[in-house]
């Protein structure tokens, strides 16, 4: 029971940090940003913050990993069961559109503070998890550093379509997801 209330206690306590953060960064960027003052906003103490994060840049890092976590998920469920067919690429993607189109504020955050390269570094990291789970043994990859291009490009080119759907607000999530499918 105490590793429960312990988790949820460290899972309250990082909500209440990123939570404080955000609606900081909506007012200054982050240089101006101070940890004393996420940690009065958040209603915590700096030993407290330091036992969670070591910078303030690490919060929004820690957050993008949630946001990003969720979503390949659904990416990675038929890879785990040893099918690498991506026959759920447009429910995923839709997965993944429906996830940020609710984290709008947070993306409009990314925008206006140029953080769009934590968000691709993110994208790459979870997109070269994906191709592990696909290859099993990345020993297989002849050229390492084709590699490296494959998952920038996969990575931009999610991000692109991100950036479109969030920026114009035309689409929905599921005709996002479409053109995302149609792109690969």
């Amino acid at each position: 029971m105490a590793n429960k209330t312990g988790n949820r206690l460290t899972q309250k306590t990082k909500k209440a940090l990123i939570q404080a953060f955000l609606a900081l960064l909506e007012e200054k960027t982050i240089d101006k940003i101070r940890i004393k003052e996420i940690c009065e906003l958040a209603d915590i103490s700096r030993p407290t913050f330091y036992a969670h994060f070591q910078t303030k840049e690490e919060i929004l890092i820690y957050y993008l990993d949630q946001i990003l976590d969720s979503m390949f998920v659904e990416f990675r469920k038929p890879l785990l069961d040893g099918n690498s067919n991506f026959s759920n690429f447009k429910k995923a993607s839709t997965s993944f559109f429906e996830i940020w189109n609710a984290n709008r504020q947070v993306y409009a955050l990314i925008k206006k503070h140029n953080f769009d390269h934590l968000v691709i570094d993110k994208l790459k990291k979870h997109h070269m998890l994906t191709y592990e789970l696909i290859s099993k043994n990345l020993d297989n990859v002849s050229n390492i550093n084709h590699l490296n291009y494959f998952i920038s490009n996969i990575s931009y080119i999610f991000f692109g379509v991100l950036d479109e759907f969030l920026t114009n607000d035309q689409e929905t999530p599921e005709k996002a997801a479409e053109i995302l499918t149609v792109l690969f």
